[in-house]
């Protein structure tokens, strides 16, 4: 019995919705912050008696312990690092005599990792000729973006990292004055008083923004994480034209990183149950690939194979932060090719129809023929008249020849 022919049915069936669109992803971020103490002590204050170009600073260092970025998060972009010292109430003051005149600054670098080197002037104040002091409130918070691949592979882990401060209080005499006397620069809590007890700590806030892109997210369906697709072609006649189904790969919707597939490999009946899956690059969030899976009916019997795809976040940003997605999606064909039924072996409908009708007008012929006989044979044995004068005796022998030809020729028929 020969099966019949079934359409391509599909197990899931991914579909490219038509409302699906990339756009372009908006790095996340998240904060370590953290403070320090930049000068404190004997480096509160510093005098330069000179005028010549030199200056006299004093330099205190702090090591500020910073947390790596967790590639958990996604895919590191970049960082960036902000030193904020002092307060309102924190003052740099430039204190001489009247006729000195000169400035006083802080200034810092912050280093110690891999592409890390924030630095700049944080303050300054100036001491013009005249019996003022300079004074200052307006504290620089210096700035600094990574981007370099790189060196962002320094910050990405599960541990810490030490970092460096140095910060330096400097006293730059340049004119005025009687020799011997100073500029000296000093961090204050007043603005209108250089006494020496109003000397106080210069403390800093630092924050470090990771700027970060979520994992690219492959899926066969627009909405939903499937990992998994099945596609059955059903069955089909050997010497069909190869069938098709189509599917997609999807990188979902979100502030993520773009897609690869990288590995395509294949086992069981991979060079029956094929497909045109192909490397690609940075799918953006959003956005789909569609494909074809195909079966050759050349050759009947049943097929499986079985096709896993390997994946990984587009080559952006700190590779150390990048996800691999090894044999992330898995692609299951099946389908079934059955022989043809032959032309010789089972009757076209048409000539079928043709032999019983034959069959049937036979049949009618012979049972019109005996009826007619035995209403000739009746019509002699009802006859009262001699035919042409025949005499009784000569009637009755002809009905009895009649007879016995009638039941000859029935017999015939029968034996027939």
């Amino acid at each position: 019995m020969v099966p019949l022919r079934t359409p391509f049915k599909p197990t899931i069936l991914a579909v490219a919705l038509a409302f699906s669109a990339s756009v372009q992803a908006i790095p996340l971020t998240t904060t370590v912050t953290g403070g320090n103490i930049l000068l404190s002590g004997a480096n509160l204050s510093v005098s330069d008696s000179t005028t010549s170009s030199s200056f006299v600073n004093t330099s205190q260092s702090t090591s500020p312990v910073i947390s790596q970025f967790n590639s958990s998060y996604g895919v590191l972009m970049s960082v960036t690092a902000t030193i904020t010292p002092g307060s309102s109430s924190t003052y740099l003051r430039a204190d001489g005599s009247t006729p000195t005149g000169g400035t006083a600054t802080v200034s810092t670098i912050w280093h110690g990792i891999d592409g890390l080197n924030v630095s700049g002037a944080l303050n300054t104040a100036s001491k013009h000729n005249g019996p003022n002091d300079g004074t200052s409130s307006s504290w620089l918070s210096p700035s600094q973006t990574i981007t370099n691949s790189t060196a962002l592979n320094s910050w990405v882990g599960s541990g810490s990292l030490n970092s460096q401060v140095d910060t330096s209080l400097i006293a730059n005499r340049s004119h005025g004055g009687l020799p011997g006397e100073t500029l000296t620069a000093s961090i204050s809590s007043s603005n209108v008083n250089n006494d020496p007890s109003y000397l106080t700590d210069l403390t800093t806030s630092y924050s470090l923004v990771y700027n970060y892109l979520q994992h690219a997210q492959a899926s066969f369906a627009a909405d939903s994480v499937v990992t998994e697709l099945n596609l059955n072609f059903g069955h089909l006649y050997a010497g069909d034209p190869v069938a098709s189904l189509s599917f997609n790969l999807f990188n979902l919707l979100g502030e993520r990183a773009g897609l690869d597939l990288d590995l395509i490999s294949g086992a069981g009946h991979t060079s029956v149950l094929t497909t045109n899956l192909t490397q690609f690059f940075g799918l953006e969030a959003g956005d789909n690939n569609d494909f074809l899976a195909f079966i050759d009916t050349s050759n009947p019997g049943t097929f499986n194979a079985t096709y896993h795809l390997s994946l990984s976040d587009a080559n952006i940003g700190a590779s150390a932060s990048r996800y691999l997605f090894d044999n992330y999606l898995t692609l299951n064909l099946s389908g079934t090719v059955i022989e043809a039924a032959s032309a010789a072996a089972v009757p076209e409908p048409d000539m079928l129809a043709l032999v019983g009708i034959g069959l049937l007008g036979f049949l009618g012929i012979r049972r019109s023929e005996r009826k007619d006989e035995e209403t000739n044979v009746a019509s002699f044995d009802n006859t009262s008249l001699t035919p042409f004068g025949e005499t009784e005796f000569e009637r009755s022998t002809y009905q009895v020849d009649r007879r016995e030809t009638s039941i000859a020729q029935r017999s015939d028929w029968d034996a027939q």
